[in-house]
């Protein structure tokens, strides 16, 4: 799937981290994975924000620099 049709507010099943760390959504106490913008450096950066059941912080993913992305819909 092209990152360029991923916008705010759509889901992710999935995303593998640059360092090969993958989150999958309902596994591993993975509550959700959605898409996010951030202000960068030149403009703004579209990012998978991983949510967890428990209280861990949300772990952050430049969209751009993610080596696999899964979705359960494509446009």
């Amino acid at each position: 799937m092209a990152r360029e049709l991923l916008g705010v507010g759509d889901r992710l099943v999935g995303v593998m981290t640059p360092a090969g760390d993958h989150y999958r959504a309902g596994a591993r106490g993975v509550m959700s994975i959605g898409v996010n913008q951030l202000p960068g450096p030149m403009g703004f950066y579209l990012v998978a924000n991983v949510i967890f059941e428990s209280d861990a912080p949300d772990v952050i993913i430049p969209l751009h620099a993610a080596l696999e992305i899964f979705v359960s819909n494509p446009r």
